[in-house]
């Protein structure tokens, strides 16, 4: 498990039990023979070997000058960028740390991220205000590295960042200053097929161009679609071998378009929307330029809004309820209800409780919870949670009374469930 590898070791004992004939039960704790260290009934220890690797992303946010141009190209502005990190082994590691030695001192934020488990990624930023040095070099050039510390053993692992906005590995970051080079992506989601997108494993199709707004060619032209199940590179009006996602060329005001694809999930019905943007970057000059996509068909802002796709939720759930003995019963006998309710909805349902209006004379308890598919603290009589097609079953007994017979009324009730989606 998880826990086994944090721990660097599995420890387990085993107990042998028998009974001689004459009822007397022996027994032994084992132990591991080829541990030198004790006699009799050591556990056996079974080392895991821990595997910490780090992964460092940098990306170099465009220019928010006033000018609008999305390049830095003024003395003082200041370069903004992102750093992703991920922790790619098997094992959580303390003390995140960044360094890099192009940042202004105290701009990376946070300062460290205490612990990162196996498989979760985390985001910094970092800042570098541009001096005349960099106008005379043309560029901005640096690497970041990550590191941290695994947690039993200690070890040390360190990884130097990559710019993931171009085709090379492990290369640095360059933000190119002042040659007028520019990208920017739009991304639009085709309407749903079906009139709306409301199913687990529907499919949403973006359309997304990259066009060439700078002054100078663009080569190496890269999309990256975080939200993305698939991406395919459709046409373009540039240069390209077709032999990758990677457009060669792109001429001021030529352009590449690419199809991308996510499949809802139970998470995004739950949302209620799905909110997604991808990073456009080039290569020009022995520099980069990037951008991230913007919504056309949002009004309300001008460049670079997320794409939004709201999702159709259709909350619902039944009950149904059984009693065990529906007819002629009689005084003292118990008869036993149950209840089963069902998320028949295509989002989460939480805080399910149950009330039943009983007609009877007797006195009437708050039905049991006994079971449920969905999910739950088992510290109360509610369910926490149901996904889609889950289910949860109570029971409540009631004890037919001597002023029920006598009444000669059928005994009634009508329960209700109760939930937030």
């Amino acid at each position: 498990t998880q826990a086994d590898i944090e721990a660097g070791q599995v420890v387990n004992s085993a107990t042998a039990e028998g009974t001689l004939s004459n009822g007397f039960v022996i027994s032994d704790i084992s132990d591991d023979p080829d541990d030198p260290t004790t006699s009799t009934h050591d556990p056996t220890i079974t080392p895991v070997e821990q595997i910490g690797a780090l992964v460092l992303e940098k990306i170099a946010q465009p220019s928010t000058g006033v000018d609008g141009d999305g390049l830095y190209n003024k003395l003082g502005e200041i370069i903004t960028y992102e750093l992703t990190v991920y922790n790619t082994g098997n094992v959580s590691l303390n003390n995140i740390v960044i360094t890099d030695p192009n940042a202004d001192p105290g701009s990376i934020s946070p300062a460290f991220i205490a612990n990162l488990p196996a498989g979760a990624s985390a985001v910094f930023t970092a800042e570098h205000t541009i001096v005349s040095a960099d106008f005379t070099a043309g560029n901005v050039t640096n690497t970041a590295t990550v590191s941290g510390t695994e947690v039993v053993e200690g070890t040390l692992i360190t990884d130097d960042s990559d710019d993931p906005t171009t085709p090379v590995l492990n290369d640095a970051t360059v933000v190119t200053i002042p040659q007028i080079g520019r990208i920017e992506v739009t991304k639009v989601a085709d309407p749903p097929i079906d009139g709306d997108f409301d199913t687990v494993g529907e499919i949403i199709t973006y359309t997304l161009v990259a066009t060439n707004t700078g002054t100078v060619t663009l080569t190496d032209i890269n999309l990256v679609d975080p939200n993305a199940d698939t991406l395919v590179l459709d046409s373009t009006t540039g240069t390209d071998d077709g032999l990758d996602l990677i457009v060669d060329n792109l001429a001021r005001l030529e352009t590449a378009t690419f199809t991308a694809t996510h499949t809802i999930t139970q998470d995004d019905l739950d949302t209620g929307e799905v909110i997604t943007t991808a990073t456009a970057g080039a290569q020009y000059f022995g520099g980069s330029v990037t951008d991230i996509s913007d919504d056309p068909n949002d009004p309300t802002t001008t460049t670079e809004d997320p794409s939004v796709v709201a999702l159709t939720s259709t909350p619902s759930m039944t009950v149904t309820k059984t009693a065990d003995d529906d007819s002629n019963v009689s005084e003292g006998q118990i008869v036993t209800y149950t209840y089963v309710v069902t998320n028949t909805g295509n989002v989460t349902i939480d805080e399910i409780t149950i009330n039943d209006i009983h007609s009877g004379n007797g006195i009437i308890n708050t039905p049991i919870l006994q079971s449920t598919t969905g999910t739950d603290d088992v510290l109360d009589d509610d369910v926490d949670s149901l996904a889609p097609g889950q289910t949860a079953t109570w029971t409540l007994a009631y004890i037919v009374t001597s002023a029920d017979i006598t009444d000669q009324v059928d005994i009634t009730n009508t329960v209700t469930a109760t939930g937030t989606p």
